[in-house]
């Protein structure tokens, strides 16, 4: 447990989750404990997350996933134990169903290499991804994420001398034996597939929501320009979502959704100077009172405003598993370790059948177009 803390560098952690977290779990190994083989594994933060066995002593963490309100009134069945959640390698090697996380930071990349529901990680390029990439080396040096399959998530926007430079970290990325996936987001990032390809023989390729797959014509038209797995639009209802779509694809039941990427930095705006290289998070705070996320991107010159409202699909999983998707994606944004883990928590048992509610108090949420659409 002490290696493995070592092994993360102290740029890789984010100090502002630390207190918190620790705060709320703290059950630390006690000296007696760490001279007792038979003792229970506790995970790398001192306390035991249901991935190391079962929760002997202290908190129940598993039900602390319905805590938050929901939205229309679902009401959970009950103490559903982690150990009765979906496991998708339960029947072998090959999952029946495949749920992908995307992270950028640290912290959310740690809350989903130990969950036991992920099987694909996308590891953002908007955020620090060369320390989640260094996190989920530092886990399959200890033996975990073994199942774990990494993809690199391109960048929303990028133009001129920072694209050459995106482009060529991308390749340094794609050659990583660790990378073994792709997901595009733009149709020029499209076109450099065929290349990439030639530099690694069978990388998976995927698509993001900005590529549209709004109906069956688009989903040809992008596997015969060899990707693999689409994302569904966000922006259909279910009604619209065919078979012949949501095959091979992707679904997104969890995220916070990307209102507007702009070249302005709202931090020198307001301030008059700064951001540049620092990354700043911020809130814009509209005339009815709603308040929206915005994060600079300076690496690639950029913010993001983010919607003040979650879409969340958890509630109405048995749903969108109707649909018989490739998987289920899991997009984090502002989520800290401890509400990535609650998140993923939820999933897990939403996947195996049961009735949850949201999982993070406070939060407001939406279901987006899932059922009506736009009026």
């Amino acid at each position: 447990v002490r290696e493995w803390r070592r092994s993360v560098p102290q740029w890789a952690r984010d100090s502002r989750d630390e207190p918190i977290y620790e705060k709320e779990y703290e059950d630390p190994v006690t000296e007696d404990a760490e001279d007792d083989t038979d003792a229970e594994y506790v995970g790398p933060d001192g306390y035991n997350n249901g991935m190391f066995g079962d929760v002997s002593d202290g908190e129940d963490l598993s039900d602390d996933v319905f805590d938050g309100d929901a939205t229309d009134g679902d009401a959970s069945e009950g103490d559903m134990s982690d150990a009765d959640a979906y496991d998708p390698f339960e029947n072998g090697d090959v999952p029946d169903l495949r749920c992908a996380v995307s992270v950028l930071t640290p912290e959310q990349t740690e809350a989903a290499v130990r969950g036991r529901v992920v099987t694909d990680l996308f590891v953002d390029m908007e955020g620090a991804y060369d320390a989640c990439l260094h996190i989920v080396r530092a886990e399959q040096g200890f033996g975990a994420a073994k199942h774990l399959r990494v993809s690199i998530v391109l960048p929303r926007v990028c133009k001129g001398k920072r694209r050459e430079q995106m482009l060529a970290e991308a390749e340094r990325l794609i050659v990583d034996p660790l990378v073994e996936g792709v997901v595009i987001r733009t149709p020029d990032q499209l076109a450099e597939v065929g290349r990439w390809k030639m530099l690694r023989p069978g990388i998976i390729v995927h698509s993001d929501g900005s590529m549209y797959l709004m109906n069956e014509e688009a989903g040809r038209w992008l596997r015969e320009h060899e990707v693999e797995h689409a994302t569904v639009s966000a922006e259909l209802r279910r009604s619209e979502i065919t078979q012949a779509m949501a095959d091979g694809s992707w679904i997104t039941v969890y995220e916070r959704c990307p209102l507007m990427v702009s070249e302005q930095c709202p931090h020198r705006t307001v301030h008059g100077s700064g951001s540049c290289g620092k990354d700043i998070a911020g809130i814009l705070t509209d005339m009815e009172g709603n308040m929206m996320p915005v994060q600079s991107v300076c690496r690639y010159c950029h913010s993001i405003l983010y919607n003040a409202h979650v879409t969340s699909l958890l509630t109405v999983t048995a749903e969108v598993l109707q649909k018989e998707p490739y998987g289920v994606r899991v997009n984090c944004s502002t989520e800290s370790r401890r509400e990535t883990d609650l998140i993923l928590r939820t999933l897990a048992k939403a996947l195996a059948g049961a009735t949850v509610t949201e999982p993070l108090p406070g939060v407001r949420y939406t279901k987006g177009h899932w059922r009506r659409g736009v009026e």
